[in-house]
């Protein structure tokens, strides 16, 4: 009875979770060969570049709801709804201020980053013009990534999984179209990040507006 619970447990929870992961990397992959092939090896070195700031906002990210996940948990598991869904409201506003002031950096000073992260000469404009449409991906990263892991904790690991597919099956498909069809170049690129991370923030959001819910959007309280 046990192992057929722990292997319901694994197959609900965390084959998706796998699955979602070696699907991301994939998608990662080809979105790089999309610039290098589309663009030239310029763009695919220009990405690179900015990459570290995408790292820093996932690990942001990450230092929010790696606690945020456990302890909303721990209040649902005490069957205190309301304080899970005020504490997930206050984390939420926090991700997506933070993610806001993140932005502004590469919005207004994208040249002077990029030069900060080693490009130079013609790199130097292409990270920037990179950087500038990227940037304004960091508040739906964040969000998006808080949501998430609510989504799962309110027992839904299959809307979550289906939402995180759609999205980056979009990012590619939106790579493709704005930079093989309609000839963006690397600020096609980027557009496809931001709008692939917006609707995965979208979904998140309409996930807690739609249904009923065990977590709701309430007044922020830390406690």
């Amino acid at each position: 009875m046990k192992e057929n619970q722990n292997a319901q447990t694994f197959n609900t929870y965390a084959r998706p979770m796998i699955i979602r992961s070696l699907f991301g990397s994939l998608m990662h992959t080809a979105d790089r060969l999309i610039a290098a092939l589309f663009i030239g090896a310029s763009a695919l070195v220009a990405t690179t570049l900015i990459t570290p700031l995408m790292f820093l906002v996932a690990g942001i990210a990450m230092l929010f709801i790696s606690g945020l996940g456990a302890y909303v948990g721990l209040l649902i598991g005490r069957k205190d709804e309301k304080r899970a869904s005020r504490l997930s409201s206050a984390v939420l506003s926090l991700m997506g201020g933070l993610g806001l002031l993140l932005a502004l950096p590469g919005l207004f000073f994208s040249q002077e980053l990029s030069y900060l992260l080693g490009a130079r000469g013609d790199l130097l404009i292409l990270s920037a013009e990179y950087l500038k449409l990227f940037s304004l991906s960091f508040p739906f990263l964040l969000l998006g990534r808080g949501l998430d892991v609510l989504v799962l904790n309110d027992g839904s690991p299959g809307y979550s999984f289906k939402a995180n597919i759609v999205a980056t099956v979009l990012n590619l498909f939106l790579n493709v179209f704005a930079v093989a069809i309609l000839g963006m170049g690397i600020k096609g690129l980027a557009l496809a990040t931001l709008v692939s991370t917006a609707f995965e923030c979208g979904a998140g959001f309409y996930y807690f507006l739609s249904r009923e819910t065990t977590i709701k959007f309430q007044n922020p309280y830390l406690s």
